[in-house]
């Protein structure tokens, strides 16, 4: 599950390489150009799911597993600079219960 607004095609591409059988969400904002690449990636690989997030949320997350990562940059820009990811003791169900 990954909490993100910022989220493009790059962060689809990623999402590919993913093993057989791991599900993935995203809570993220829409604009149209995302619900188009989602909707061509969709129809390629095994589907993501989409989740419009209710408001717009500064930080970013990763749930794997049952284990919550804070990420100090939006996956997209991961990799092009220094960026943290610290694990945090909280549950799955305690984030994901914040969005709403």
């Amino acid at each position: 599950i990954l909490i993100d607004n910022f989220v493009d095609d790059r962060v689809l591409s990623m999402l590919t390489k993913r093993s057989d059988g791991v599900t993935a969400t995203i809570h993220t904002r829409y604009n149209e150009q995302f619900l188009t690449d989602l909707r061509k990636h969709n129809e390629q690989y095994p589907s993501i799911e989409f989740i419009q997030l209710p408001h717009r949320n500064h930080d970013r997350f990763l749930i794997i597993d049952n284990k919550v990562l804070f990420l100090g940059a939006s996956v997209k820009d991961m990799g092009t600079g220094l960026c943290a990811v610290t694990e945090m003791e909280i549950t799955p169900e305690t984030i994901l219960g914040l969005l709403k």
